[in-house]
């Protein structure tokens, strides 16, 4: 399997995930224009997308949605309250007929297939209903997904252990994100077990679970001016050196390099 991370914060979140035939995004939080901008890098279109995973009801995460599927109709996937939700932000396009979405439901920690790659979605705790991060396998390879979410589970522990690549929340650091100009009840949302993961809980969470086998990390929805890389690779120093992986920035600029997991590049 292949994995980009197209886009990485609160402006937008998107990713890809390939085999070679079957490609799919993982939320499409930023603009269509941009999807495509960043697709195109790798010889893709919106013709090359199977299907569309959907993690939750916040635009930052289906941004893009509504002009993709006015272009192109891909089959979507979600949890039904967050397909409920994203219909009650788009009704006046689907009540005049210019919609039509094809959901197609799940139910948080029931595995599907879709073509050749085995899919789990799983919940996490986070200020949307229906929330969820997804594992993403094939013969052997493990991809897991799991950004927003504000504290860990015997779930979200349990689910992503052994896996080859891992896109993570390792939203702020949390000296900065007290210091910073914030509004107090934005830090205390952002802190809280709804919120989002610090530096620090990413790494504790990561120094407990079996990542004897990961081969990239990619910290993802980091804050702009709550984080930085340098925070980021501190927090998680030891485990460098206690385990093999490769740290991959995320960001708003432009996609990461798309990794072939079959390929050892550490």
């Amino acid at each position: 399997m292949k994995i980009s991370v197209l886009a990485s914060g609160s402006k937008g979140n998107s990713t890809l995930v390939s085999d070679g035939e079957t490609n799919i995004l993982v939320d499409a939080g930023i603009t269509k224009s941009k999807i495509e901008k960043h697709l195109a890098i790798f010889g893709l279109s919106l013709d090359d997308i199977s299907a569309i995973l959907i993690t939750h009801a916040h635009i930052d995460h289906f941004k893009g949605l509504e002009a993709i599927l006015k272009k192109k109709s891909i089959p979507v996937f979600a949890s039904e309250e967050t397909a409920t939700s994203i219909e009650l932000c788009l009704c006046e396009c689907i009540k005049k007929g210019t919609l039509n979405i094809d959901w197609n439901y799940f139910s948080p920690g029931s595995q599907f297939t879709f073509n050749h790659l085995l899919i789990t979605p799983f919940e996490v705790p986070h200020d949307a209903n229906g929330a969820v991060a997804y594992i993403i396998e094939e013969n052997g390879e493990k991809i897991g997904i799991a950004t927003d979410l504000g504290c860990i589970t015997n779930s979200v522990r349990y689910h992503l252990q052994g896996c080859d690549a891992l896109v993570l929340e390792m939203n702020h650091d949390m000296r900065m994100l007290k210091d910073s100009d914030r509004p107090e009840m934005l830090k205390i949302r952002i802190a809280s077990k709804l919120g989002h993961l610090s530096n620090d809980q990413a790494a504790e969470f990561l120094d407990t679970i079996d990542a004897s086998g990961l081969k990239y990390l990619f910290p993802a929805h980091m804050s702009e001016d709550c984080n930085d890389l340098s925070c980021v690779k501190a927090a998680i120093l030891s485990l460098e050196k206690k385990f093999d992986f490769l740290i991959v920035k995320t960001g708003q600029e432009g996609p990461t390099p798309l990794i072939d997991l079959s390929v050892n590049n550490l």
